[in-house]
């Protein structure tokens, strides 16, 4: 069900894009999207917390 709906969507926006003009629109708007993202993913600072040393045991208990 949601494959269908998904795929009705796409359609839909595709289909409007289209025949409406504005698809040089949605390519700059993204454009500006995706670079947004990529910007702040490059400034963000990733800290797994993560001790490569600590591992836990699984439990050997079968109850």
């Amino acid at each position: 069900m949601r494959r269908i709906f998904w795929l009705i969507c796409f359609l839909g926006t595709y289909l409007w894009m289209m025949s409406t003009g504005k698809e040089h629109l949605i390519l700059t708007k993204g454009k500006a999207i995706y670079s947004m993202i990529i910007l702040w993913l490059e400034d963000a600072d990733i800290d797994f917390q993560l001790d490569p040393k600590q591992t836990k045991k699984k439990s050997q208990r079968w109850d």
